[in-house]
């Protein structure tokens, strides 16, 4: 509709240029132009030319904890821990999950875990954003008071008669 007026809607151009002297007067010239960046890149560039520092995203690892939750699914480990979707039993799949994949104390593993210092998105998967050494602990008692049912029905899903157990 106007364009039979002969108006043409056009894109503001995003150029970079750059102001020198020359024989006492200004000049500008074009390096090149940006009209093509999405916006978001543009306001980048635009706060690291004032000097501003650039937000700094962290990225964690997460594949291999991916892979062991999995597994733990596969497996029904959750289900075999406890039938209620608890706090403690997350901490124990958590304290088994970073055994397998990065060995260390308990307070290791906690720093591991915490939100400021994680290694991985373990915590974040297992809901455990707000986790205290004391509560790794308290889940280990948790496990200790299970182990014998826990170990019980792994033999009867695992073991045979006549295999020998060292």
């Amino acid at each position: 509709m106007l364009a039979a007026f002969g108006l043409v809607i056009v894109a503001p151009a995003i150029l970079l240029r750059e102001s020198f002297r020359e024989n006492g007067n200004v000049c500008n010239r074009t390096i090149t132009s940006l009209s093509h960046w999405p916006p978001a890149k543009i306001a980048v560039l635009r706060s690291a030319l004032k000097g501003e520092s650039p937000a700094i995203t962290r990225s964690r690892p997460h594949g291999h904890c991916a892979a062991v939750l999995a597994t733990f699914d596969r497996l029904g480990l959750a289900g075999l821990l406890d039938t209620s979707d608890g706090r403690h039993r997350c901490a124990a799949l958590a304290l088994i999950a970073s055994r397998i994949f990065e060995p260390g104390s308990k307070l290791a593993t906690h720093r591991a875990l915490r939100t400021e210092t994680c290694h991985s998105t373990l915590g974040e998967s297992l809901g455990l954003d707000h986790l205290q050494e004391d509560d790794l602990c308290a889940a280990m008692d948790w496990l200790v008071e299970r182990q014998s049912a826990i170990e019980a029905h792994l033999a009867r899903r695992h073991l045979r008669e006549g295999t020998l157990v060292l």
